[in-house]
C-alpha cells in the first residue's frame, strides 16, 4: 500500500506543478492585461483631456466670433446697461442674448445681401443723376429731369 500511495502522491506533484506552472502563465497574463488596461487609461487620460482643452478653444472662438459680430451689427453693449450689469465694462462686450456664432452670422449675411442691393439702387440712381448732370440743361425739360433724379435718389433714401 505504500508503494501506491507514493505513485499517487507523485501524480499529484506532478498535477500540482502543472497547475502552478498554469496558476503562473496565467498571472503573468494578468500583469500584461493589467499594464494594457494601465496604458490604455492613460490614453483615455490624455484624450479627455485634449478634447476638454479643444472645446475651450472651440467655445472661446465662438465667443470671440459672437462678439465681432454682434458689435458690428450694434447688439447692445453691457457697460450701457449698468442696472442691469452693474460694474459692466468695455471688457464684456456685447449681449447676443440666446444667440450663438452661426445665428450671428447667418443675420451678419442677411445685412451684408440687403446692404449690397440698396447700393445697387443707389449707384443706378446716382448714374441717373449724373447723367443728367453731365448732359447739361439746355431745356426746360432736362431742368425737370435732373430734379426728378434727384427726386428720386432722396425717395430711395427716405425708404430705406
Amino acid at each position: 500500500m505504500t508503494h501506491d500511495t507514493n505513485i499517487q502522491s507523485d501524480s499529484e506533484c506532478l498535477e500540482c506543478e502543472r497547475l502552478e506552472k498554469q496558476i503562473e502563465k496565467i498571472e503573468n497574463e494578468l500583469g500584461a492585461c493589467k499594464h494594457e488596461i494601465d496604458n490604455h487609461d492613460k490614453s483615455v487620460e490624455w484624450m479627455l483631456g485634449r478634447t476638454k482643452n479643444l472645446e475651450s478653444i472651440v467655445f472661446s472662438q465662438a465667443d470671440e466670433i459672437s462678439q465681432v459680430l454682434g458689435k458690428a451689427l450694434h447688439y447692445p453693449w453691457y457697460k450701457d446697461d449698468q442696472k442691469n450689469f452693474p460694474g459692466a465694462t468695455e471688457k464684456e462686450g456685447v449681449c447676443i442674448g440666446e444667440h450663438v456664432a452661426e445665428s450671428i452670422a447667418a443675420e451678419a449675411a442677411t445685412r451684408i445681401k440687403n446692404l449690397e442691393a440698396k447700393l445697387a439702387k443707389y449707384e443706378a440712381l446716382t448714374h441717373q443723376l449724373n447723367t443728367a448732370w453731365m448732359g447739361g440743361w439746355d431745356t426746360v425739360e432736362q431742368v425737370h429731369e435732373a430734379r426728378e433724379a434727384v427726386a428720386n435718389l432722396v425717395r430711395q433714401l427716405e425708404k430705406e
